[in-house]
């Protein structure tokens, strides 16, 4: 295959992006095939060296999903006055579900934002009572020592625990996150592979 064709190829499988997007990745592509070429591959070599598919897969995670519908939106319809009155006609059915699509992502993202409040919350306050145990010790001491002593070394406790319980709960917000994009690149690369919605 040469430059061209592989340039060409690459060009139709990312025909639903916007022509800015299009162009400026035919360019970024052509430049690597130019780059390894004065590396003293040849041109088949250079082509050979990248997996279009991969290219394309990778191309369409990155694109925003907005992007996409939009561009797909721009290139398939042209809304003609059947096809307004068949959407207003149909309204009755697409409104509840597409309000309810909204409502299960909205769900989902505010129930992975309390996990992740949650968790901070927890941890940090055991280091807020370990605080406030620490400084109404001296209190306690006037009472009894023992009483202040207890309180004291609660509340070193206490925020030792804080201490110690930050870096696992970033940890776990960090694999709650990585989840969460995992799971929409997954959605969104069933929307745009061969055959999805967006193909």
């Amino acid at each position: 295959m040469s430059k061209t064709e592989f340039l060409e190829a690459l060009k139709s499988r990312i025909a639903q992006l916007p022509p800015i997007e299009i162009d400026k990745t035919i360019a970024y592509y052509s430049e690597i095939i130019d780059d390894r070429i004065e590396d003293g591959m040849t041109e088949s070599e250079a082509i050979s060296s990248l997996d279009l598919d991969s290219i394309v897969s990778q191309i369409m995670l990155d694109t925003p999903l907005y992007t996409l519908i939009k561009a797909k939106a721009k290139k398939s319809y042209a809304w003609t006055a059947g096809k307004i009155a068949f959407v207003i006609i149909c309204s009755p059915i697409w409104v509840p579900l597409l309000i309810a699509v909204l409502s299960v992502i909205f769900a989902l993202a505010i129930s992975v934002l309390a996990v992740i409040f949650s968790i901070f919350a927890v941890v940090f306050s055991l280091g807020i009572a370990g605080v406030f145990a620490v400084i109404s010790s001296p209190f306690e001491f006037a009472s009894s020592a023992g009483i202040g002593l207890t309180s004291l070394g609660t509340g070193f406790v206490l925020v030792g625990l804080m201490l110690l319980a930050v870096y696992p709960a970033v940890i776990i917000c960090n694999l709650i996150a990585k989840a969460c994009k995992k799971l929409f690149n997954k959605i969104k690369s069933l929307l745009v592979q061969k055959g999805g919605i967006l193909s």
